[in-house]
């Protein structure tokens, strides 16, 4: 069974193939994830998840790697 993590991963290696998101650094202040990027990404997490991120939720924090995207996710689906 996955956890909310792996899927999350497999999100960003789909949404950015010619990334490399795999490690823990901070995607959006290392320039891995943009504005425009992060968009994408919200969508895709949408999607996948059946949850809807407000643009409250849409902070540097929150998409700062997938650790940080997986507990926004498992947030937002217990709400």
């Amino acid at each position: 069974m996955s956890t909310t993590e792996d899927d999350v991963r497999e999100i960003l290696a789909k949404t950015f193939p010619d990334k490399d998101l795999s490690s823990e650094d901070n995607l959006v202040t290392s320039g891995e994830i943009d504005s425009m990027s992060a968009i994408m990404l919200v969508g895709e997490l949408e999607d996948e998840f059946g949850i809807s991120i407000s643009p409250l939720d849409m902070t540097p924090e929150n998409f700062a790697s997938a650790t940080t995207i997986a507990a926004l996710v498992d947030r937002l689906e217990q709400d």
